[in-house]
């Protein structure tokens, strides 16, 4: 058997191999190290080279780097990992351009190299970026969307299925609830289709969850969840008109006519919510109101946000160049 460059030894490889020996009853005794691929450059400033040249060679590789940005790109769409990588990427790149064209504008002064030592950490970003995409398991991406393509259709089969429960309703507060809620989940499968058609795969996956979230409800359900549920809803109700009441009470401290203003729209909306999920639960639709819940949580905290003192932006400190 040939030698076998550990270096160049890919995992794969040598799993194949092992596999292939032990089915002979042979041992493998090869390389054992994993693939790795060559170190980075280092693109610090090693004192030899002028000012000028190691500028010039940092937009080269900016250029060059950002040319890769397409490796990232198509793994990111699938992964939201590298979807994070990939905005760092683009905010590095302005970045790496801005401090290149300080330190250039700078060099006359003997003041390049903090602007130079900003660019290389900001291109270091971009590198790690592209290393990140390389390592990604992101499926391919025709495989992923088939397979997402037919997670929306299992879907929208067992919303099919769901559907026939209306039928066994006889309560007509119940049945009309019923039929709110297949239509949210109905609504939300053909918004998770659209979306990835539209290539927004993350999104569609989001999208997907939410709507199989909001067919849990269309299962029958037993009559002490219910009950459970409707006093854990009307208890939210009492916390957030017993939060308004008070909040209410402090308007008058507020100076500022734009925070009065924001104030009251957000106490409108929860008002608005809160006579929505009184109605609901007093007509026995308790499932109905469950993602008014949440949203009346937040308009209340957006009543408390309001009487918040926004602390004062300090001032960077002199004589210190700040990394970006």
């Amino acid at each position: 058997m040939p030698d076998v460059d550990a270096q160049t030894m890919s995992p794969e490889v040598e799993a194949w191999v092992e596999n292939v020996l032990s089915a002979c009853n042979l041992k493998w005794t090869g390389p054992t190290k994993n693939f790795e691929r060559e170190p980075k450059e280092n693109l610090r400033i090693d004192g030899k080279t002028p000012v000028a040249d190691h500028i010039n060679y940092l937009r080269k590789t900016l250029k060059d780097t950002y040319a890769r940005r397409s490796e990232i790109a198509g793994k990111a769409k699938l992964d939201r990992e590298l979807a994070v990588h990939l905005q760092h990427f683009d905010q590095a790149y302005v970045a790496v351009d801005s401090n290149i064209d300080k330190a250039q504008a700078s060099m006359g002064s003997g003041d390049a190299g903090g602007a130079i030592s900003d660019a290389v950490d900001q291109l270091e970003f971009m590198r790690d970026a592209l290393e990140a995409a390389y390592y990604s398991a992101a499926k391919d991406p025709e495989e992923a969307y088939a397979e997402l393509r037919e997670k929306i259709d299992a879907a929208k089969a067992e919303l099919d299925e769901l559907g026939k429960e209306k039928e066994k309703i006889q309560d007509e507060n119940a049945r009309e609830e019923f039929e709110d809620i297949y239509s949210e989940a109905r609504d939300g499968l053909d918004q998770t289709l659209k979306t990835l058609e539209a290539d927004k795969f993350l999104e569609a996956e989001e999208e997907l969850e939410e709507a199989k979230t909001v067919m849990l409800d269309l299962r029958p359900g037993n009559s002490e969840d219910i009950a459970k549920r409707k006093k854990e809803y009307q208890a939210a109700v009492e916390d957030a008109q017993k939060n308004i009441k008070n909040l209410s009470g402090k308007l008058g401290t507020l100076n500022n006519p734009d925070k009065v203003t924001e104030f009251n729209k957000h106490k409108a909306s929860a008002n608005k919510l809160i006579k929505k999920v009184e109605t609901a639960l007093k007509n026995g639709k308790v499932k109905s109101v469950r993602s008014d819940i949440p949203k009346l949580k937040g308009e209340v905290e957006k009543m408390k946000a309001c009487f918040k003192v926004e602390p004062k932006a300090k001032a960077p400190p002199k004589g210190k160049s700040g990394k970006k």
